[in-house]
């Protein structure tokens, strides 16, 4: 599959979707209020670009969201690759009791490997 197929395959790919995707409704609405402006005395015409208006803002507002989860997303990313640095860096000791859980990493192991008990 190349890259083409799999747009989002990173955070950072749908955070640059996303602000170019928000980019692109500033400026439908920028467009939307300049025809409202010129049909203002057209009565079927204003209230349809004043609807244009309202959903696109709308739309604006639920990409933001995403944009702010997304940013939210990376953030735990970050603070998990910290994690995983830090069992990285702890020295190996032989297991003697099964303190270690299915799923947690076992001390010595980064986080992203699999944990083998």
């Amino acid at each position: 599959m190349t890259s083409s197929d799999r747009p989002f395959e990173t955070i950072e790919d749908t955070q640059a979707f996303l602000a170019m995707l928000s980019d692109k409704i500033d400026e439908i609405v920028a467009e939307a209020a300049r025809e409202l402006s010129l049909h203002r005395f057209e009565r079927r015409h204003a209230q349809a670009w004043q609807v244009v208006i309202y959903k696109a803002t709308k739309l604006s507002s639920h990409i933001a969201n995403s944009r702010r989860i997304m940013n939210e997303l990376c953030a735990v990313r970050k603070a998990l690759n910290g994690i995983a640095g830090v069992h990285a860096e702890t020295p190996p000791t032989p297991a003697k009791s099964p303190s270690i859980r299915q799923g947690e990493p076992a001390p010595g192991r980064r986080c992203n490997e699999p944990c083998v008990a």
